[in-house]
């Protein structure tokens, strides 16, 4: 935990199955104003609101399923053929489904939540647009440990940018949000 700390980073989860928004100090110390901290809780809260979490355990236990039935199937083909196969493969062939799973939700989640982000923060009185500036900062995709940074983990700034920009607009015209049908 004391390594997380010192990342920059933000990020919604549950504790205690309730909901929390987590900053480091890193992250709180690059920030040059209100609208940006105001935009990024925001942002983490729209994963709240958008039920990110319990979208991703879903998506990942469907790749873990359909992995593990074509493995358990394609091994059971391989048998009747008298062709021998490894019986761990299915248990690793669903730890990759899940993992592919958990992964497929990333860029439209993303988003999602930069539109929700930009909602709140205007209804909080801070300008999203100005928030969302914090995002467009730039910073290599991978940190010098070789993981993934938190630039690494999300759209491209200009998708991102763009999104918040549109979402302005909507809000200074008094349009509401629009569902999807």
């Amino acid at each position: 935990m004391d390594h997380e700390l010192k990342i920059r980073n933000a990020y919604f989860t549950y504790d205690k199955d309730q909901p929390v928004i987590f900053m480091t100090m890193p992250i709180l110390q690059d920030m040059q104003s209100d609208d940006e901290v105001a935009f990024v809780m925001s942002y983490e809260y729209g994963h709240l609101i958008g039920r990110h979490i319990q979208k991703q355990q879903q998506q990942a236990l469907a790749g873990a399923l359909i992995m593990g039935a074509l493995t358990a199937y394609t091994n059971a083909q391989a048998a009747s053929a008298g062709v021998s196969y490894d019986p761990s493969d299915v248990d690793r062939n669903m730890a990759l489904g899940a993992a592919l799973g958990s992964k497929a939700y990333s860029q439209s989640y993303e988003l999602e939540s930069d539109t929700l982000g930009a909602r709140i923060a205007a209804a909080s009185g801070y300008d999203p647009v100005k928030g969302a500036q914090y995002f467009a900062r730039p910073e290599d995709a991978r940190t010098e440990a070789g993981n993934l940074s938190f630039w690494g983990t999300h759209p491209p700034d200009e998708k991102r940018l763009a999104t918040v920009l549109a979402v302005s607009a909507q809000i200074e015209a008094k349009q509401s949000l629009q569902r999807k049908q």
